[in-house]
């Protein structure tokens, strides 16, 4: 009968405006709570048989609500450093659980209200656990075993763990070393110690040698004279000092023309008079090559005719023993494993035309390994116009692989053991020394600076830059945008310590609503995938901030009334319905 279905239509009406006073109320309720998605009560026809022209059956109407889970909310500042919100599309990844692994349920969330628990552990004010992945010193993602994680786009949870923020006092060892200074092109070159002739009783270059020194040099004294360059090197067949034995006349001034011709422009021999007394004089020529001398029988001796004298010769190290000064010297400042400080000196020399030599070497090094404390050396050269050209060895060998174009200046040191201290073992260091680039000018240069007013060459040294610390305590952490957790240490060290996780769905409306402001995955809503802040369609983490419950005050008070209204009247149609089968009984009557 028609009067009871409009009655049963009636009802029906006073049930769903009934249900939707319930999603007002919740909307209202949950106006200030962070992350809060709003729902909206929509209604449909209920139909209990088709209507034809000649009679219509009531049905009624049935009320489906739709949360707005996409619709963004307003993004607000705080002063919580482990607050977040998310600007654009995805969710926190939560879980009730304080350490979940594989079969622990995660949900998502927008109410990124975290604050760490007394274990340091991030959790929002509804009790769940932000996840995320562990990072290396570089910010390199990491699995629960530290290994690096080669793809984050996926649904597994293997690889997250709750985002715990406590830590200790940190040390940084130093890893890498960057440098910028300019090495200057005036300085003269280094001059190595001419080989001088020994006392033998000559005043000029015409006497004739044989005769004279003790013992008496004779007519079969041999002599060969070997010039090496700065990588020590041969640069010509050892040279007899004559083309035979020496006679009866060969004067000082014969020796030097023989010398000079076999000599070539490697070097020069020269007559020098020093107070009335003559000797010979071979010098490199560039002053960087070496003279070196053997005897008849091939066994190296230390002046021209065998007796006592100076060897003229640099080798490295020399420089970290002391023998022979530095143009220049840097002073960079390291740190090993246990936080301890160590100066390591980079000594420089000017050895020919865009040629330097260099040695590192440090007073904390052990020296049982390291002779000198030098742990590393080798020859730096540069293009015409100042940038890098090449890093050698000590052999001459290049250390940058070749390439067209800018390549890193670096040389990477292994195992640089330090001397045991009472703080314990420091190990071995492993260091990259940065200069910039081949063929570029962002780090070591070779350009002209002249000298200062006491006539000194002027050396400048635009940055020292390393990446080690002393040990420091833990002050707090900071969020990043692309949601990189950092901690901070008192000694102004920052480390990445975890990347917090978003999840992204293709139809994050179809998610299931459950307590705590947290929503469930379902069929409809399709798996989640993990994604990395600001990638892949992901919003990014916006640090310090919240994201307010996208409810509008305004338009749920405007609901309500209308959803009032629509109450009362249908509450008309059961008071109107029953007032006609009232009348339909009195019929009878």
């Amino acid at each position: 009968m028609s009067l009871f279905g409009a009655l049963n239509s009636g009802v029906s009406g006073l049930s769903a405006q009934a249900a939707a006073m319930g999603v007002i109320s919740d909307n209202i309720a949950n106006s200030s709570s962070h992350g809060y998605k709003g729902t909206v009560s929509r209604f449909s026809t209920l139909v209990t048989s088709a209507a034809t022209n000649n009679s219509y059956t009531p049905g009624g109407v049935n009320m489906h609500p739709h949360t707005l889970i996409n619709q963004q909310g307003l993004i607000q500042s705080t002063k919580n450093s482990t607050a977040a919100a998310i600007s654009g599309a995805g969710f926190f990844i939560v879980s009730s659980v304080t350490n979940p692994d594989t079969t622990d349920e995660r949900v998502f969330t927008r109410a990124g209200d975290f604050y760490a628990d007394k274990s340091g552990n991030l959790r929002n004010s509804a009790g769940f656990y932000l996840q995320g992945w562990a990072t290396d010193r570089n910010g390199n993602l990491l699995d629960r075993a530290g290994r690096p994680i080669a793809n984050t786009n996926n649904s597994s949870t293997a690889d997250l763990q709750t985002i715990n923020i406590q830590q200790t006092a940190l040390a940084a060892e130093t890893q890498v070393v960057k440098l910028g200074a300019n090495l200057n092109s005036d300085q003269s070159l280094y001059e190595r110690p001419a080989l001088t002739s020994n006392d033998i009783g000559l005043t000029n270059g015409t006497e004739t040698l044989v005769g004279k020194g003790t013992p008496p040099l004779t007519l079969n004294h041999t002599m060969t004279v070997k010039i090496t360059n700065s990588e020590g090197n041969d640069l010509n067949p050892p040279v007899n000092i004559t083309t035979n034995p020496l006679t009866a006349t060969t004067t000082l001034n014969d020796l030097v023309a023989d010398l000079n011709t076999k000599l070539g422009n490697n070097a020069t021999a020269r007559v020098v008079v020093r107070e009335g007394k003559a000797s010979l004089e071979i010098v490199g020529n560039p002053l960087s090559n070496g003279v070196t001398l053997t005897n008849g029988a091939g066994t190296p001796v230390n002046s021209l005719f065998g007796q006592a004298g100076v060897t003229s010769k640099y080798t490295h190290g020399d420089m970290g023993a002391k023998k022979v000064k530095p143009h220049n010297t840097l002073t960079v400042n390291v740190y090993d494993k246990l936080g301890t400080r160590h100066d390591i000196k980079l000594d420089v020399l000017a050895v020919s035309q865009n040629k330097w030599a260099f040695e590192m070497h440090s007073q904390d090094a052990d020296r049982t390994i390291h002779p000198n404390g030098v742990f590393q050396k080798g020859f730096i050269t540069f293009n015409n116009n100042g940038t890098i050209k090449d890093i050698l060895d000590e052999k001459g060998q290049s250390r940058i692989p070749k390439g067209e174009g800018e390549t890193d200046a670096s040389i990477n040191i292994k195992g640089i053991t330090w001397t045991k201290t009472d703080a314990g073992d420091p190990g071995e260091s492993d260091i990259r020394f940065d200069f910039g680039k081949i063929n570029g000018n962002t780090g070591l240069t070779q350009n002209s600076s002249g000298k200062d007013k006491k006539g000194n060459f002027i050396y400048d040294t635009y940055f020292i830059n390393q990446d080690g610390a002393s040990t420091g305590d833990f002050t707090g952490v900071k969020i990043q945008d692309d949601g990189t957790v950092i901690a901070a240490f008192a000694n102004g060290l920052q480390r990445p310590i975890y990347r917090i996780a978003i999840g992204t769905f293709e139809a994050p409306n179809e998610l299931e609503a459950a307590t705590g402001n947290v929503y469930r995955e379902t069929e409809d809503s399709g798996s989640f995938l993990m994604r990395q802040a600001g990638e892949d369609g992901a919003g990014k983490v916006v640090p310090s901030a919240l994201e307010a419950s996208n409810v509008d005050l305004a338009t749920e008070f405007t609901t309500m009334i209308v959803t009032q209204r629509t109450y009362s009247a249908n509450s008309k149609v059961i008071t109107t319905s029953d007032d006609m089968l009232d009348e339909l009984l009195r019929i009878k009557r």
